[in-house]
């Protein structure tokens, strides 16, 4: 699984103004008067400005109302990305110009976001806790610290002058995740301070961002048409404008990697299928020999960590009989990753905008496949269906282990193995105490690491019940699999013993098995 760990996914959690709550003591008081009580009182807000990061310059504008809606956009040139929350739903414009679910993760974030740039918590108007922590030291300064902490165990430090009531860092806090904040540059606006400037740092310099503020407008009025979800048209085409491409073969190599014959730009070559890749992957040679040439210096999050990435935007790419154009692709070196886990080479990895536009119907046991029009498409047979729900720019399919609850696992056509279980839940279930495992070299995009490798008595997906299953456990995990928000990543030694229709468009997954592969080891 690779995803793109763009910077601009994390504003929308994290462009925050703060004042305090109405319990908290003499220092939020403070801090209160020092925001400007009418912060408090508004309904609208939008602002605009210049962000930095990864490389690229560009704009961002925020509109927000205090009800909890968000639109943000943001304009690279080279990209160009919208990210919004309805009342009731998400979506985003992602970077090749595909209209998306938002997912169930951004939109908390989101919406966290806003109720900060409200006031909302720190006014007691939602079921955050805020409370007053031990005074900390920080840039030599000691601070009086106000945490806004929620159930799923994120926060957000405030860092504020007990004095003056000035607000000037920010700890947050969220999944397996600690960065900061520096909110500097403060000016008034009809009598509220906003901050001119707001940095980001993280440990591993993913997601660094620097955005300078020049436009604050408290209660402008804002059309409801801005949060409405638009018809970005049509990115991915049929050959000849039919309902379906028909079958196409396909190589499985080593029963585990979906190859495809494509054409990148009219460069003949060969690319891996690949659900669980938030964009398309061109190696950095075939970028070079298709003519696709990159900017930017950003960093793709894959299973193995973070790789430095480049983007590059107007690619067209085909398979079979169908046409995916006017790509925003990733540049990286894939020679690495093709040597070490697949032995022989990775040109492209064909991501998740095919199975945004297309109903992509993987015949595993006849290594065949069809994309067809979800708009003309219809399911006449018998298969189990189970629902395929949008997560944090990919989907999540449901599935039980050894009896357990059901837990979120990532959706991963690339993955070759059956599963993997993220060392968190592993820990939390202590499923793998007093049993033995093994050593396995795994990872991808990011580089490689060794891990565990154990066997699940039982397992369940779609219905469909599986016995003595092995399983991928990862240690110390970074990148993808470092996560609480889902819990395992689900690929193709189980995808493969079934016709699989994926049919995104209507959030479910089809499957029918194959009496022999069912019954395989």
């Amino acid at each position: 699984m690779t995803r793109l760990a763009l910077v601009f996914a994390v504003f929308a959690a994290a462009c925050s103004s703060f004042a305090p709550a109405d319990d908290a003591d003499d220092v939020v008081a403070r801090h209160i008067a020092w925001r400007g009580q009418a912060l408090a009182d508004a309904d609208t807000l939008v602002r605009s400005g210049e962000i930095e990061t990864a490389g690229l310059t560009g704009s961002i504008t925020v509109h927000e109302r205090r009800d909890g809606r968000q639109r943000m956009d943001v304009d690279f040139q080279i990209v160009k990305v919208t990210e919004t929350l309805d009342l009731d739903s998400g979506w985003r414009i992602d970077p090749s110009g595909q209209v998306e679910d938002l997912g169930a993760v951004r939109a908390v974030y989101t919406r966290r976001a806003v109720d900060l740039d409200f006031l909302a918590p720190l006014l007691g108007e939602t079921d955050a806790d805020v409370r007053v922590l031990d005074a900390e030291e920080k840039a030599g300064v000691t601070w009086s610290v106000v945490r806004v902490a929620y159930d799923d165990g994120d926060h957000h430090d405030l860092f504020i002058d007990s004095r003056s009531g000035a607000l000037t860092w920010m700890r947050v806090r969220q999944d397996t995740e600690e960065f900061w904040v520096e909110i500097a540059d403060w000016v008034v606006v009809d009598g509220v301070r906003f901050p001119g400037s707001r940095r980001e740092t993280h440990d591993d310099g993913a997601g660094d961002s620097v955005i300078r503020w020049t436009v604050h407008e408290l209660d402008a009025p804002i059309d409801d048409a801005v949060f409405a979800r638009p018809d970005a048209g049509d990115r991915v085409v049929i050959a000849g404008g039919g309902d379906s491409t028909g079958w196409i073969p396909f190589e499985f190599y080593r029963d585990q990697r979906l190859y495809l014959p494509a054409t990148v730009n009219g460069l003949a070559t060969e690319a891996i299928l690949d659900s669980g890749a938030e964009l398309t992957v061109l190696d950095d040679d075939v970028a070079a020999a298709a003519g696709v040439i990159g900017s930017g210096d950003l960093a793709a999050q894959g299973t193995g960590g973070t790789a430095q990435a480049q983007l590059a935007t107007g690619v067209t790419l085909n398979v079979g009989g169908l046409e995916i154009r006017d790509m925003t692709v990733v540049i990286i070196d894939l020679d690495a990753v093709g040597r070490r886990l697949l032995g022989r080479p990775l040109p492209v990895i064909l991501g998740k905008e095919v199975f945004n536009e297309t109903v992509v119907d993987i015949d595993y046991p006849n290594r065949r496949i069809a994309f067809h029009n979800p708009d003309a498409w219809v399911y006449d047979g018998d298969g189990a269906e189970t629902p395929v729900t949008a997560f944090d720019g990919l989907r999540v399919v449901d599935v039980t282990v050894e009896g357990g609850a059901p837990i979120r696992a990532g959706f991963d056509v690339g993955q070759g193995s059956a599963l993997t279980l993220f060392e968190s839940y592993v820990e939390e279930r202590g499923l793998f105490v007093g049993r033995s495992t093994s050593d396995s070299l795994s990872g991808g995009v990011g580089g490689s690491s060794v891990d565990g490798v154990g066997t699940l008595t039982s397992f369940t997906f779609g219905g469909f019940s599986f016995r003595d299953v092995p399983v991928s456990l990862p240690r110390d995990a970074e990148g993808a699999f470092d996560t609480t928000r889902h819990q395992a990543n689900l690929g193709t030694d189980v995808f493969k013993r079934f016709r699989m229709i994926v049919d995104y468009a209507n959030d479910r997954i089809i499957l029918e098995p194959d009496a022999a592969a069912i019954a395989a080891p």
